[in-house]
């Protein structure tokens, strides 16, 4: 029979022995388990970030569309406090009006005469009276009369010397109603910045985490579909005040080309139309830009309205937006 080669044999019996020893050896087993915890916490680190960037995305649109809010709120009412400074300042050129025409016309002036003749009279009366202090004061009031008549005199002339100068002044500002022209400018203008601040806010704020892009010039670009949620979409409530129903047009222009704008005539509508339009991807902020009084009586009212309607949604159907 055939004999093995002793080093073949030497061989397999190193081979076999360092099988052995593998089978008991538990070096390096902490290698495998620490790779398999930097998997996990990878996966977690990565799932943190993904859902932080989220809530981050909706905290910054729930700020922006706030922000558009109380920023056009706050011009619409600096705008009122414009009108009402105005308002008082007509009354005071008004008033300043009718005392410069006075000055000019000196009709007060010719009562004068009048007046410091009965306190001729009186002075006269006081002489002859049988009280010890009564005559030197009726002789002070006779003394007074012709220096009364003098500041008269010098006091009409300052005044219509100060008409002469200003009264053309004030008559043109009420001529040409400059005020009247003024205050309603400022009304076409307010709502036209409210609008326009509502709207740089959202061309600086309503920007998609990961949008759509194309670019001609550079195809290795990485590029994705456009999704439902990636473009902000604004749904106006037409309203029956005349407020908001002659701004609602306005709004409507001022968003068109930034982002898409639907017309709603009840708060259902309006949440149903953000709802089909952000899709399963987006959020609907409930952030108004008017009072809407004719609709609801408080603004409480109408939160608690949207949170109903929003919940009857929820519960009617699978939820296709937040």
């Amino acid at each position: 029979m055939p004999t093995d080669n002793p080093l073949s044999h030497r061989i397999r019996s190193r081979i076999r022995v360092r099988l052995g020893r593998l089978h008991g050896d538990q070096r390096g087993t902490i290698s495998i388990v620490t790779l398999l915890v930097l998997l996990v916490f990878t996966m977690l680190l990565v799932m943190i970030t993904n859902v932080g960037r989220h809530a981050d995305d909706k905290l910054k649109m729930q700020n922006a569309a706030d922000s558009a809010a109380v920023t056009g709120g706050v011009m619409l009412a600096r705008g009122l406090n414009g009108l009402a400074h105005t308002n008082h300042l007509l009354c005071e050129v008004f008033a300043i009006t009718a005392y410069l025409r006075e000055g000019q016309q000196r009709n007060a002036e010719a009562q004068v005469p009048e007046i410091l003749q009965a306190w001729g009279l009186a002075g006269g009366d006081l002489l002859q009276a049988g009280f010890a202090k009564f005559p030197p004061a009726g002789q002070a009031v006779v003394q007074r009369i012709p220096f009364e008549q003098r500041a008269v005199t010098a006091f009409g002339d300052e005044h219509a010397a100060a008409a002469a100068h200003f009264l053309p002044i004030f008559e043109s500002v009420l001529e040409y109603e400059l005020i009247p022209e003024y205050q309603r400018t400022l009304v076409e203008t307010v709502p036209h910045l409210a609008v326009s601040a509502a709207r740089e806010t959202v061309r600086r704020h309503a920007r998609p985490t990961n949008p759509a892009r194309h670019d001609p010039s550079n195809p290795n670009l990485v590029s994705r579909s456009l999704q439902p949620g990636d473009v902000p979409a604004c749904v106006l409530f037409r309203s029956n005040t005349q407020a908001i129903g002659e701004a609602s047009d306005e709004v409507a222009d001022a968003f068109a080309g930034h982002c898409p704008v639907h017309s709603a005539t009840s708060m259902g509508e309006a949440v149903a139309l953000a709802q089909r339009a952000v899709g399963s991807a987006g959020a609907v902020l409930l952030s108004p830009g008017c009072s809407s009084f004719d609709w609801y009586g408080s603004y409480v009212e109408r939160g608690l309205d949207f949170v109903r309607i929003v919940h009857e949604l929820l519960d009617s159907g699978p939820r296709s937006g937040e």
